[in-house]
C-alpha cells in the first residue's frame, strides 16, 4: 500500500456496507484485501474512540473504562500499566 487519504466516515460507511453485500467470487483475493482493509479502519476507528472518550471525558468510571478498553485493543499488558 502507498500513500494514504482520508474520507468521510459517511461515505466509509457506504463503501464498507457495498462491499459487503456484493461478494463477487471470481475475484476473491481482491475481496479479502478489501475487507482486511476495512476491518483494519474500523479497529483503528474504535480505538480512536476509546482514546478521546479517555482524554475527554468527566466521569472517572467512564474514563477509565475507556482507558482500559483503549489499552486492551493496542495489546498492552496488565503489568505494564499504571
Amino acid at each position: 500500500m502507498g500513500k494514504r487519504i482520508q474520507i468521510s466516515l459517511s461515505l466509509y460507511d457506504m463503501m464498507s456496507s457495498y462491499v459487503h453485500d456484493h461478494y463477487d467470487p471470481e475475484d476473491s483475493w481482491r475481496y479479502r484485501r478489501i475487507i482486511k482493509g476495512i476491518e483494519e479502519k474500523q479497529e483503528t476507528q474504535m480505538r480512536h474512540n476509546a482514546y478521546s472518550v479517555y482524554k475527554t471525558s468527566r466521569d472517572p468510571e467512564e474514563k477509565e473504562a475507556a482507558r482500559s478498553k483503549y489499552l486492551d485493543s493496542v495489546g498492552m499488558k496488565n503489568s505494564f500499566r499504571w
